[in-house]
């Protein structure tokens, strides 16, 4: 029990005597988290694991404990009902508390969960403030919900507030502070640019940052301005942008956090101005800098529920883009034009960007050919190099796979919606919602639960008039 006086190492086994171990939630180098049930206490539980720790597993488990008190009296569900640790690991059990704020996030956009993360999550940061804690690994798979209150787990990046520590947990990049994607974990300050990503997150379906690779991601939280969330209280947009300042200095504090969230949650949040998109909208695509446009995707099997028909996708490589660096080759899909309209004659590129073989067969020089070929005015021309308006990395993965997908050429400024299309051709699910950047690149990750269904899946986003999707797959 939280409180209870230090007891010497026990062996792991004496865990899974107390604990049945069940559904694995998050599994990394550093610490694993598995949904459990107590045999002592007859209890749904949460068990995690820390292991590969600076620290001894017995200095761990006293942070562990003096941080379960902190929580536990500042009234936060998922009390701590016990922590142990062996030779080589530290381990403590929470009461379940509902699902992780990760599932949530596939939900789309809640505006009255955001608001219980942003009071809970303040109220736990300030409960460890008091004790001199900071959490160091706060995420939205170590903040779990249910009934509109908010529980703190994960406790691999627990420190000393003032002390020096590098500690080798695993941190998601995208919900981590400038100043702790080096060496350093950082400080409390950083716990409040994590929640403040959590919270981002929430309201507009992915985090405020989204990179090509993790040097690009560190370079955009370092540097990049925070994208305003379209449809949001003025307020709000400008608490969160404070939580997401480049300087530590410049954050709230956990308590003054606190104490915002409590007068913003008396405010009502404004109606998002997005449509639910059911269809693609078909629309003719401006002509790019960077090329034309050249291959045509059909969605309509897909709203019929023929998942097989997502097979028909091309493979190509991303053209060069200015602004952000080209990723690894997936899947493109471009924007299909209005019916009854004539596509746009591809014109040749003015960049060099790479041409996929699959597009169209090379076509030899009409000076080259032989004699009984058909007369130079006749010869077909070589289709012109296509420019990749939409990409996913990876193409296809195993259902828990993080999958990124790149939109280009979308209207700058307008607030655009995704929807995910299943497989079973059901409704399409919204995903999330933002503003178009000023580059017309809109970046959008989705995390796949471990029991999604094997299949097919597009990825459709929506912005003033203009529909592109992506297709991946899970294997």
């Amino acid at each position: 029990m939280a409180g209870a006086e230090p007891q010497t190492a026990v062996p792991v086994s004496t865990l899974t005597d107390k604990y049945e171990l069940q559904a694995v939630l998050r599994d990394t180098a550093s610490t694993r988290v598995q949904r459990g049930h107590s045999r002592i206490a007859d209890i749904p539980v949460i068990v995690q694991q820390i292991a590969k720790h600076d620290r001894p597993p017995a200095e761990m488990r006293e942070l562990i404990e003096r941080a379960g008190r902190a929580l536990a009296e500042a009234g936060l569900p998922g009390r701590l009902v016990e922590s142990g640790e062996t030779a080589e690991t530290a381990w403590v059990a929470f009461e379940a508390h509902g699902e992780p704020i990760a599932m949530a996030l596939r939900r789309g956009r809640n505006d009255e969960l955001m608001a219980a993360v942003a009071a809970d999550g303040a109220r736990a940061l300030a409960a460890l403030e008091k004790v001199g804690l900071a959490h160091g690994a706060m995420e939205p798979r170590t903040l779990f919900h249910a009934n509109e209150r908010v529980a703190l787990v994960g406790f691999e990046g627990l420190h000393e507030l003032g002390v020096p520590y590098t500690g080798r947990g695993d941190r998601d990049l995208r919900f981590t502070a400038p100043e702790s994607h080096g060496a350093a974990r950082g400080d409390i300050r950083s716990d409040v640019y994590a929640l403040g990503c959590v919270l981002y997150a929430l309201l507009a379906g992915s985090p405020p940052f989204l990179g090509i690779d993790p040097e690009h991601l560190r370079s955009l939280h370092r540097e990049a301005a925070v994208p305003e969330l379209p449809g949001v209280d003025p307020l709000w947009n400008q608490l969160i942008a404070s939580m997401l300042a480049k300087d530590p200095s410049a954050r709230p504090t956990p308590s003054a956090l606190l104490e915002k969230v409590r007068k913003m949650r008396t405010r009502s949040f404004a109606a998002l101005s997005v449509p639910v998109v059911a269809e693609p909208v078909a629309q003719p695509r401006r002509r790019g800098k960077g090329g034309a446009l050249v291959a045509v995707l059909v969605l309509a099997a897909l709203a019929v529920g023929v998942g097989m028909a997502l097979a028909g996708r091309l493979d190509q490589a991303i053209g060069p883009d200015a602004t952000v660096a080209p990723a690894a080759s997936g899947p493109l899909i471009a924007s299909t034009p209005a019916p009854g309209t004539a596509a746009p004659t591809a014109a040749p590129p003015t960049t060099q960007p790479t041409v996929a073989p699959t597009v169209a067969p090379t076509v030899a020089p009409a000076t080259a050919r032989p004699a009984t070929a058909r007369p130079a005015t006749a010869a077909p021309t070589a289709a012109p190099p296509a420019v990749a308006l939409a990409q996913v990395i990876p193409a296809s993965g195993a259902a828990g796979s993080t999958f990124l997908f790149r939109f280009l050429e979308m209207p700058p400024g307008q607030p655009y919606q995704t929807t995910l299309i299943t497989p079973r051709g059901d409704q399409p699910q919204f995903v999330g919602t933002g503003a178009v950047p000023g580059n017309g690149i809109v970046l959008v990750s989705l995390d796949t639960g471990s029991t999604w269904t094997r299949g097919g899946y597009a990825m459709r986003i929506t912005a003033g008039g203009v529909t592109r999707s992506i297709v991946f797959t899970l294997n």
